[in-house]
């Protein structure tokens, strides 16, 4: 097997090989979208992402002909962004439609001499936290796990046309007031976020808390969850207090191969510390899946770090079933002693 660098002459024999790929992942996951078995379909979304700037990678050949390829981008977020709290600084990322590896090879082979040349470009310039996106049931997981990674998110789907599954768990509790935000909202907006970056910051997650470094942002990005179409935040009311909220908006084009039909990204959701597990995330859930059934949308998305227990037992209980998992590794920033 030879492994040279990913070329722009790949691209053909490589988008052929996406496809094939998400055929076979479709057979157990009917909520991808099914257009990208075609290679016409995956070949733009490869070029897109094989053309960014900070994105390079390797293609592995046998006999003189690709069977497998994979690509990553580089990330260095500002702290004054949002972003900064969920991707590491120095970081390179792998989403499902940068790689693939032919089914007619040994798979794990081809895959971990691609990673193996990826990973050590991106150490050699002091990228030193890996992400590699993987399919739900994909055998590669554990080849990820045997690598040295971790689970950091899991993507996953809902079905939205008959509701969510959990049952309210409202112990007694007066229920809970629940609207839509509205011009006036946009503090209570970003508290939702806080609130969240808060509970992340605790055992067992342990995810710094940043939220203050880019509140600004945040606030921006508040009035268009108030304005503009395709977004929507709910917040939730108890006895007059605010206690929590649901932000959401259209699923964007950073993944496209993971983008169910008409799909709403849910974003931060969280309930103040005193009034969890008295029903307010289920109504505030129910509120925001009736007002995207009534706009036309088809499917529920969102990640969930799995290390963040509650949230993992209510996003199961609500009926969201895996899609995705984001695989993180740290290197050990101790070899770059010998490089200095």
């Amino acid at each position: 097997m030879e492994v040279r660098p990913y070329d722009p002459a790949h691209l053909r024999d490589a988008a052929a090989l996406l496809a094939q790929a998400h055929e076979t992942r479709l057979a157990g996951l009917p909520a991808l979208p099914a257009a990208f078995r075609d290679p016409e379909e995956a070949r733009p979304v490869l070029e897109a992402f094989a053309g960014r700037s900070t994105c390079s990678g390797y293609s592995a050949f046998r006999g003189g002909r690709l069977v497998g390829f994979l690509l990553a981008t580089r990330h260095l977020p500002a702290p004054s962004q949002p972003l900064s709290a969920y991707v590491m600084p120095r970081s390179t990322w792998t989403p499902t439609q940068a790689w693939a590896v032919g089914e007619d090879t040994d798979p794990r082979t081809v895959f971990e001499a691609l990673y193996g040349a990826v990973a050590d470009d991106a150490v050699a310039e002091g990228y030193l936290n890996q992400q590699v996106e993987v399919n739900a049931g994909d055998p590669a997981e554990g080849w990820l796990l045997d690598l040295g990674f971790t689970r950091s998110s899991v993507y996953a789907v809902l079905p939205i046309g008959g509701g969510v599954t959990g049952e309210d768990a409202g112990g007694g509790a007066e229920a809970p007031e629940i609207r839509s935000a509205r011009t006036g909202d946009e503090e209570r907006i970003v508290a939702v976020g806080e609130l969240e970056a808060g509970h992340h910051r605790t055992s067992p997650v342990f995810r710094p808390d940043l939220s203050r470094d880019y509140r600004e942002a945040s606030l921006d990005s508040a009035a268009d969850l108030i304005e503009a179409e395709g977004r929507m935040a709910f917040l939730a009311f108890v006895d007059g207090d605010f206690v929590g909220g649901i932000l959401a908006n259209a699923m964007g084009n950073g993944r496209p191969l993971l983008r169910p039909a008409n799909s709403l990204y849910i974003g931060s959701t969280a309930v103040s510390p005193g009034h969890r597990g008295r029903g307010v995330g289920q109504a505030l859930l129910r509120a925001l899946l009736a007002a995207a059934r009534s706009q036309g949308f088809e499917h529920a998305v969102l990640n969930y770090s799995p290390a963040n227990a509650s949230a993992r037992r209510f996003w199961h209980k609500m009926g969201f079933q895996p899609l995705m998992t984001a695989f993180q590794r740290r290197i050990d920033p101790r070899i770059a002693w010998g490089a200095s």
